[in-house]
């Protein structure tokens, strides 16, 4: 079994009758919206998380594996995204530049198990750690990466999961999750 199926079909049991999956090229349409989302919830218009979003879904596979982007499913209409890449280095960092879910499917671990998935997909990518940014004015968000064990940055506006904090949060199993809803 390949990593993303691991990362698919864990994180599919994490949230009950939420699938997660890698977003594919039929996903495009679905995905618009879900970005257009974001970039309202970021209060500016998130060229880069549509472009990796869309790309990811696009040419996953194709152009090498430093992005993708995640899709959460629910009976069959995508409630939520997660766009990712991979930063380099010795050892490499994965970058979620996009969490969205739809306002009305929040508080029913969808956000969680789309960033367990992210944790789950870094953990088998070797990353030291895994970075996302939050703006300013979104408190609920910057709870919730706490609530999930994350470290606040010293800029204050990043979050992130050490390789030990991956290790915990990816590991944890779905019945046993105590952290935020999301």
């Amino acid at each position: 079994m390949s990593p993303m199926e691991t990362l698919e079909s864990d994180a599919s049991r994490a949230v009950g009758r939420i699938c997660i999956r890698p977003a594919g090229h039929a996903d495009i349409p679905a995905l618009l919206p879900l970005v257009r989302g974001l970039t309202d919830a970021e209060q500016q218009l998130n060229t880069w998380a549509l472009t990796n979003a869309l790309a990811g879904a696009e040419w996953r596979g194709q152009l090498g594996t430093d992005f993708g982007c995640l899709v959460a499913d629910e009976r069959g209409v995508s409630v939520g995204l997660a766009s990712y890449y991979i930063m380099p280095g010795p050892p490499p960092t994965l970058y979620a530049n996009g969490v969205f879910v739809l306002p009305d499917r929040r508080r029913r671990d969808v956000g969680r198990g789309l960033m367990r998935a992210l944790a789950r997909e870094a953990q088998a990518r070797g990353c030291a750690a895994m970075v996302w940014h939050i703006v300013a004015s979104d408190a609920v968000s910057r709870e919730f990466s706490v609530r999930m064990g994350a470290r606040p940055g010293p800029d204050g506006a990043s979050y992130q999961f050490s390789r030990d904090a991956i290790s915990r949060f990816s590991s944890v199993a779905p019945d046993n999750d105590a952290s935020a809803p999301g």
